[in-house]
């Protein structure tokens, strides 16, 4: 386990593991006074979506690129903004606005993909007559930023803790970031919320607590998404569990999106395998230099996108307790039971391509799975 996450994280995060180069933000100020419907045990994927990833958003301080896709553009990485056309046709703009009394907030841009929610809120000073300089563009990217307007009305500018879709409670997993925007006095973050285990139906009912229980109460910010149809969006059908002898891989969700593609899967390993055994497979699927998804040919292959996470089961099949190892400030994982076996659950996330192959080969550089590209029914 990377003892510095562990140094940062809860118990409610032991067992999260996540890539290496991703910065991380814990969300510690939920308190249980304010909002107390997001104080509940958490499964592993909500444990997960506490860890943010903070984009640096530096590239878009000096342009005009200021849409959601835009913005889920990193400096290093400008083709984190490549989607497909169908994505836009997903794109619902000008949502909702919230009036007070020294700024003025709005839903610039909304996308639902099947998988997230994804969106982009500016809040505006109503007193400035020009928009951000340079130097504010840099303390806001580098965090020393200080929006007196907003905290006079308590508006939470820079990121939102949680979203209420369809009356169950989210939190924000994978890329956010804010930058300045082009109004006078204005500034413009996006944040995504995983919608994977909620069924969301036809239509999405959000609200964003940019005040906390008072947006709650009030409705200052919500809306309605109509996500009937979801244009370039499709589940893969699903396979049988593949052994490979001391563990084997089960395909829990494999998503094809017109703005991400996402799989998950779960490695399950055989009873007495030792924990120095499962940790170095983990790793290999989790993060190896010769993980690939790509095509059977070898000709295509998907690269990673800007979130993923790898943990074991901390509900139902749970069979790992991280332990802190004497005289040191991180943590080891320990099997409970070595009579059961240790599930392990990998989260990835990779760039859309115009094309797939008709079978996707996923591979740690010695076991492969092979996935035939068929929609699910």
């Amino acid at each position: 386990m990377n003892k510095d996450f562990r140094s940062v994280a809860d118990s409610r995060l032991s067992g999260v593991k996540v890539n290496a180069g991703l910065k991380h933000r814990i969300l510690s100020d939920i308190k249980q006074t304010e909002e107390p419907q997001v104080k509940k045990k958490l499964s592993l994927s909500a444990a997960i979506a506490l860890a943010l990833v903070l984009v640096t958003a530096a590239a878009f301080a000096l342009t005009d690129g200021f849409g959601l896709f835009n913005l889920m553009a990193t400096y290093l990485n400008p083709e984190h903004a490549v989607v497909q056309k169908e994505a836009y046709d997903l794109l619902q703009k000008d949502l909702a606005k919230a009036d007070f009394e020294h700024v003025e907030v709005t839903v610039k841009e909304a996308v639902y993909d099947g998988r997230y929610l994804r969106i982009a809120h500016a809040t505006r000073d109503k007193a400035a007559t020009a928009p951000f300089d340079k130097k504010t563009a840099e303390e806001i990217v580098n965090g020393g930023f200080t929006f007196e307007a907003a905290n006079m009305d308590e508006v939470s500018w820079s990121s939102m803790d949680w979203a209420i879709v369809n009356d169950h409670n989210l939190n924000p997993l994978g890329g956010a970031g804010v930058v300045t925007g082009p109004g006078n006095g204005e500034t413009i973050a996006w944040i995504q919320y995983d919608m994977s285990e909620i069924d969301p139906g036809d239509t999405l009912e959000v609200i964003l607590p940019i005040r906390g229980r008072r947006s709650i109460e009030n409705k200052e910010l919500s809306f309605t998404m109509d996500v009937k149809n979801l244009p370039g969006v499709y589940k893969v059908k699903d396979l049988p569990e593949k052994d490979f002898g001391d563990y084997s891989l089960k395909i829990t969700n494999f998503q094809i999106s017109p703005i991400r593609v996402y799989l998950n899967y779960d490695l399950i390993f055989k009873p007495g395998l030792p924990m120095e055994k499962i940790e170095e497979i983990m790793s290999t699927w989790a993060y190896g230099e010769k993980k690939t998804l790509g095509s059977q040919q070898g000709d295509v292959t998907l690269k990673t996108a800007d979130w993923g996470g790898w943990g074991y089961d901390n509900g139902e099949h749970k069979n790992t307790e991280p332990i802190l190892v004497e005289g040191k400030d991180y943590y080891i994982d320990t099997i409970l039971d070595p009579t059961k076996p240790v599930v392990g659950r990998v989260i990835a996330e990779y760039l859309t391509l115009e094309h797939y192959p008709d079978t996707f080969v996923l591979s740690n550089g010695t076991d492969t799975v092979e996935i035939p590209n068929v929609k699910a029914e």
